[in-house]
C-alpha cells in the first residue's frame, strides 16, 4: 500500500459536508438556484449519520391528553 497522499482539486459554488436529510436539501435548494454544488459525505450518502436511524419516529405531547 502507498503512503503517498493523493489530490484532487475541485472547484464548486457551493460545498456542503454532510448528506443527511439537512444536506440532501441544502443541495438540491442550491442546485435550484443554479449553484454548481458538491455534497461529500463521511460514508454513503444516506448510510450514516442520524438521518439513516431515523425511520421517521415522532414523539409528541397534547397537554389536553395530559399525555
Amino acid at each position: 500500500m502507498s503512503t503517498e497522499a493523493s489530490e484532487r482539486c475541485i472547484t464548486t459554488d457551493v460545498l456542503i459536508i454532510g448528506a443527511g436529510m439537512a444536506g440532501f436539501f441544502a443541495a438540491i435548494k442550491a442546485h435550484e438556484r443554479g449553484s454548481d454544488v458538491t455534497l461529500v459525505d463521511k460514508s454513503y450518502a444516506g448510510k450514516a449519520g442520524s438521518t439513516h436511524f431515523s425511520e421517521g419516529d415522532v414523539v409528541f405531547f397534547r397537554p389536553e391528553r395530559g399525555h
